[in-house]
């Protein structure tokens, strides 16, 4: 099946044009603009009135085996439930092979409201084309995915099969009993795609040791830029790497990637990855 068509690469710049064919869109079809990163990476934007997009695109495998599916993932999505931004966070296990069990957990907060759920259910996974199909015990838990080259925190691309539209990533999470020290160091911070446009943006600096973390952030939002925040959390993680900053806060780590979510009921719905 063909996606689209892309131009010659400049190779002064990296930049180049591409047309591609999106179903759903007026035409079938957007132009984008395309920046290549590096051998296994782009970025790209849509250069459409009508078809307002941007995304990334990783390299996938040249083949792919039963072996492809990883026994543990940590994973984030954000969407809209409701009218109302939505994000989560979790761990979810496979059982091994080309078919099998899942297994895991999900902290999910929209609208002012937080849940933490079991996840259990099946999977199938398409050795062709590295899909893996989900099957939970709703829809909401039945994401499908694509298995890329495992490359700075991204090991899948998500899309949800519910109402809420959900997009997100699965990372690896190497097999290990993980503690408050399984973090430390420097670390950068953004927020995730936002639900809705109440949710601020933000961007900013951290260090962690000794399970302390402290950092510098950013802020957009609709009253306006504030800049220099400076902030501080205890930082708790379990053995299975779920764990909080503070009371009504839920985080999920892989020991290099930090996912936290503020589940206060005045917080906006906002997801915050950290990264090495």
């Amino acid at each position: 099946m063909s996606f689209g068509a892309i131009q010659p690469v400049a190779t002064l710049t990296g930049t180049t044009y591409a047309t591609l064919t999106v179903p759903g869109l007026p035409s079938d079809t957007a132009n984008v603009t395309v920046y290549v990163i590096n051998s296994s990476e782009l970025f790209f934007i849509s250069n459409d009135l009508g078809a307002a997009f941007s995304g990334r695109a990783i390299a996938s495998p040249s083949s792919f085996s039963p072996s492809s599916v990883s026994p543990n993932y940590i994973f984030h999505f954000t969407g809209n439930s409701s009218g109302a931004a939505s994000v989560s966070i979790g761990l979810v296990n496979f059982s091994g092979g080309i078919s099998g069990t899942v297994s895991g957990t999900m902290d999910h907060y929209a609208g002012g409201a937080a849940t933490n759920q079991s996840l259990t259910g099946s999977y199938a996974f398409t050795q062709l084309y590295g899909r893996l199909g989900i099957t939970g015990s709703s829809a909401a838990t039945s994401p499908i995915c694509y298995l890329t080259n495992p490359f700075d925190g991204v090991s899948a691309f998500c899309i949800g099969t519910d109402s809420s539209a959900t997009f997100g990533v699965f990372d690896t999470q190497p097999t290990a009993t993980y503690s408050s020290s399984s973090l430390s160091g420097n670390f950068y911070f953004g927020s995730s795609e936002p639900g809705d446009n109440t949710v601020p943006d933000l961007s900013g600096v951290a260090s962690i040791s000794s399970g302390s973390l402290t950092g510098t952030k950013d802020t957009s939002a609709t009253a306006g830029l504030s800049l220099g925040s400076a902030f501080k959390a205890t930082l708790s993680v379990n053995a299975d790497g779920t764990g909080n900053l503070g009371a009504n806060t839920v985080i999920v780590t892989n020991g290099t990637v930090l996912y936290f979510i503020d589940e206060t009921a005045t917080s906006p719905t906002l997801l915050q990855v950290f990264e090495q």
